[in-house]
């Protein structure tokens, strides 16, 4: 540990860099081990939900069977039985574009700080929202919006499956929020790093 001390005061920013991408691998297969924890324990399953069982915001499905938007904020509200809800997986020819995931916690509201972004499956289709450790019980989609958007065929057959047993690779495929602070944190570390280091020896000289 005092090498690694030692190198990093001599390389301050590619250290920070080197300790965040190692932290960031950590908790990727973290992740990935607490879902197979879960499953294994019974403290998750998968279910399939249809969405009429989903309570709705400016979302219709029409006497076709076509679940179509009818206004500017379209919603979907998931609760899985009280288990965490860890990611959900739904199979639709909604746009990719604009679909947006929020989690919420012991009773806490949605905001832009819970939200997480939809991911096509290139080799499925599915939209896949992956919702970080801190999530919570609760869950809202947000399909794309405006009035008139096709989200879903087959009506009471269109389901959403919540907490899917997602490949390994799927955990490395970084979130907006994990790339931001992979990015930008090193750098910030580094530059508290450096300005601690200066007040130091300023101090000792005093």
């Amino acid at each position: 540990m005092k090498k690694f001390a030692a190198w990093v005061s001599r390389h301050t920013l590619p250290g920070f860099y080197a300790l965040a991408a190692v932290l960031t691998v950590l908790s990727c297969l973290l992740a990935a081990g607490y879902d197979a924890l879960g499953f294994a324990t019974g403290r998750l399953s998968t279910q399939q939900i249809p969405l009429e069982q989903l309570a709705a915001q400016e979302i219709l499905c029409t006497e076709e069977g076509i679940w179509v938007t009818i206004g500017a904020d379209p919603q979907f509200l998931v609760e899985a039985d009280g288990q965490p809800v860890r990611n959900i997986v739904w199979q639709t020819d909604a746009p990719a574009a604009g679909a947006e995931g929020y989690y919420a916690k012991n009773g806490a509201g949605f905001s832009l700080r819970r939200r997480v972004w939809a991911r096509r499956d290139a080799a499925s289709g599915a939209l896949v929202f992956r919702f970080p450790l801190s999530g919570g019980s609760l869950a809202r989609i947000d399909p794309a919006g405006d009035y008139g958007v096709v989200l879903a065929e087959n009506g009471a057959h269109a389901v959403l499956t919540v907490n899917a047993r997602l490949p390994l690779t799927e955990y490395f495929r970084l979130r907006s929020g994990q790339w931001f602070w992979l990015v930008l944190g090193p750098a910030l570390a580094a530059a508290l790093w450096d300005q601690a280091a200066w007040w130091l020896k300023k101090r000792k000289k005093a």
